[in-house]
């Protein structure tokens, strides 16, 4: 009995410690991926369903809400966990790999391994949609020429085959084939060639064409729009060749209007008559007078701008779909100025006022040519530079591009403007003290001539122009977001001719002409490139090339605002804005000539390069980080630029990814100021080196 009574104690003391190892929790440190090699650990993180343990910061902060809890080893997570792994390498063409796994358990803490046999890819063999051979010969050439293109050098994946037949089918909807289906596609492996063929059979049906056109609207302003007006925008008619792509282009139409806070264009395919498909379009009409207060957050002229703004909204103005817009802002310029160094008398603050009235339409002479005249009044001040007075008109033409056309945007403009420069007195003396220097006084000699010419002998330190600019913007935005862009480029091209209108006018004795005859070109190319593992990150490439050719008058007579300048929260961050310009031209100045004068010490180039190299990463959910180097600068003309006066900055930056755009403090130091050869660690850090920039959406 004694015997028993021992043996029931170890049993139970043997229970109560396997018990208690197993209840016993161990934190997850680590995961690892043994054997590897085309997907990366970040990619098979996001696959499983264990995680690590966040790191004490992170566990520190869960106390108050912002931080991430603990994670335990659970040994249950582990057989799910391989299955996800195999059928992700499956769903990327990896047909022999698997998975294995061990773990260790050290006291408090766990780590898991799992071992990976990843195979050799298999690649992509051919795509067969049978059935695309009824279709129109020329369409069999556009499919074949853009909608699946095959190379055997890539590898099979789920996901391609899945965008190929989506695309095919979207092809076919897209020209008149609406109820097209196929049936389960048959994917084959070629195991001595190691190749994917994808098979699929096309039930194509009929064509059809649109029977009718019918119209629901709801909505405050329902009775203000008539049915016809919605169908013109739309710009489909019954007997048209259905197509889901004009369907979806028809609704974009209705929401660039701003008349409807709902629009949805679909065909009625339970209504389908004798190869004809009825349209319905369903509308929620919105009000048709609106007044709308702003606050300003923008990034103009290159500098964050921080201020308010009210405007009022009259939509279907006249008919036609056309809208008035009345706006009236104001705002402040390197904000982070005011911050840092708050004064109501600091002459550095600087900003606009601004007032105009536009008129838009979608319309051109029945065109699809979205068109807007506007009308403006602008008062700036800048840094200790000048103030200016802007009036002037713009009418500009965006078309609307076919759908296989390289350009995603072209937009033609005309505008006349008038403008006013009054120069602040600092800003002329320090142009002229360099003036006097250059000619051989000292440097308390040359700024007391300096200050009493523009004191005594200057009555009007201002100058007048009149412009009128013909311009054309082509862009080609071919990234995968307008927002976070992450991969891909986008181009744009913008040329402008100045004068030539009123040069003409002139010449036929209807005005007086005096201004400059040139043309403007900037060219700006970005590039993306996903070279991280996360997909929210990138390596962001940008240039920007810039030219003035001046073919008939002065280059001192091109005003102010359509020169060009370099430096801010968009440009070269280790600047302010406009910082970088050429050297005042004083050299050249007369000094008989006031008007001369002038026009010389006006600042802004004619010849502008700049780049820049930005690493985007997202660091923790919509929170991220940005290190750049931006280079360039401005010049007087294509002969004056030098290597030696590139500018050169380098930084880090903050990003917080809303919902809307990405929001961004930038930290830029200058490494290389051509006006300043000191090394920069002899150089004071605030005054000297740094700038601080805020801003609201990338820098490009």
């Amino acid at each position: 009995m004694k015997f028993s009574f021992y043996k029931i104690l170890i049993f139970l003391a043997i229970s109560i410690s396997l018990f208690a190892q197993t209840k016993k929790k161990h934190e997850l440190v680590s995961i690892n991926f043994i054997g590897n090699e085309y997907h990366s650990e970040t990619d098979l993180e996001k696959v499983i369903t264990s995680r690590e343990s966040p790191g004490i910061i992170l566990k520190i902060l869960d106390y108050i809400g912002l931080g991430d809890q603990t994670v335990y080893f659970d040994s249950l997570l582990i057989p799910d966990d391989i299955q996800a792994l195999e059928a992700y390498y499956f769903d990327n063409g990896f047909f022999e790999t698997s998975v294995t796994y061990d773990y260790v358990l050290n006291d408090d803490e766990a780590e898991l391994n799992f071992h990976v046999y990843e195979g050799d890819p298999a690649r992509v063999g051919k795509f067969e949609f049978d059935g695309i051979k009824y279709i129109d010969r020329y369409l069999q050439g556009v499919f074949r020429k853009d909608i699946v293109v095959v190379d055997t050098n890539d590898v099979f994946t789920k996901t391609l085959a899945e965008t190929n037949l989506n695309n095919t089918l979207q092809f076919l909807r897209d020209n008149g084939y609406a109820l097209v289906t196929n049936s389960t596609p048959d994917i084959t492996v070629d195991t001595m060639l190691n190749k994917v063929n994808f098979y699929t059979k096309l039930d194509l049906g009929v064509t059809y064409k649109i029977s009718d056109i019918r119209v629901n609207k709801s909505g405050d302003g329902k009775n203000e729009v008539s049915e016809e007006l919605i169908k013109e925008i739309v710009g489909l008619e019954p007997e048209d060749n259905y197509s889901a792509y004009e369907i979806r282009r028809g609704q974009l139409r209705l929401y660039r209007t701003n008349m409807f806070s709902s629009a949805v264009v679909n065909g009625v395919i339970a209504d389908t008559v004798k190869q004809t498909i009825p349209l319905n379009i369903s509308t929620s009409v919105s009000k048709m007078n609106e007044i709308v207060p702003e606050i300003i957050f923008n990034n103009e002229d290159n500098a964050f701008n921080l201020g308010l703004g009210i405007g009022y909204a009259r939509k279907n103005f006249l008919g036609g779909a056309r809208l008035l817009n009345v706006n009236a802002s104001a705002a402040a310029q390197s904000i982070s100025d005011f911050i840092t160094d708050f004064s109501l008398t600091d002459t550095s603050l600087f900003g606009y006022t601004d007032a105009r009235v536009s008129i838009q339409q979608p319309f051109l002479m029945g065109l699809p040519i979205n068109t807007k005249l506007e009308g403006y009044i602008t008062l700036q001040k800048r840094r200790q530079e000048y103030n200016s007075l802007i009036f002037g008109a713009k009418l500009s033409l965006n078309f609307e591009l076919p759908r296989v056309t390289y350009l995603t945007s072209m937009v033609i403009y005309f505008d006349w403007i008038r403008s006013k420069y009054v120069y602040q007195n600092p800003y002329l003396i320090d142009g002229l003290t360099l003036f006097y220097q250059n000619k051989g006084l000292i440097a308390d000699s040359a700024r007391a001539s300096a200050e009493n010419f523009v004191f005594n002998d200057i009555d009007d330190n201002s100058t007048e122009s009149t412009n009128t600019i013909i311009g054309v913007k082509l862009a080609a935005n071919k990234s995968n977001d307008l927002l976070f862009p992450t991969k891909g480029y986008t181009i744009t091209l913008e040329v402008e001719e100045g004068n030539s209108l009123a040069y003409l006018a002139g010449k036929v004795g209807l005005a007086d002409f005096l201004s400059p005859l040139y043309v403007k070109g900037e060219f700006t190319s970005s590039f993306y490139f996903p070279i991280y593992p996360d997909d929210n990150s990138t390596l962001a490439l940008n240039l920007k090339l810039g030219n003035i050719f001046t073919y008939q008058g002065d280059a001192n007579d091109i005003p102010i605002n359509q020169r060009l300048y370099a430096g801010g929260s968009n440009s070269i961050r280790g600047w302010r804005t406009r910082a970088l310009v050429p050297d005042l031209g004083v050299n050249t100045l007369s000094i008989d000539d006031v008007n001369d004068l002038l026009r010389g010490l006006s600042p802004g180039g004619f010849s502008s390069f700049e780049g820049s190299i930005e690493s985007r990463n997202r660091i923790y959910g919509a929170w991220g980080g940005a290190v750049f180097v931006d280079y360039g600068n401005v010049w007087d003309n294509l002969k004056s630029v030098e290597i030696k006066n590139i500018a050169v900055a380098a930084g880090f930056g903050i990003r917080y990814y809303s919902e809307f755009a990405p929001v961004r403090i930038d930290f830029g130091f200058k490494v290389v100021d051509p006006d300043d050869t000191r090394a920069f660690i002899n150089k004071k850090l605030f005054g000297e080196t740094f700038e601080f920039h805020l801003g609201i959406g990338e820098a490009f």
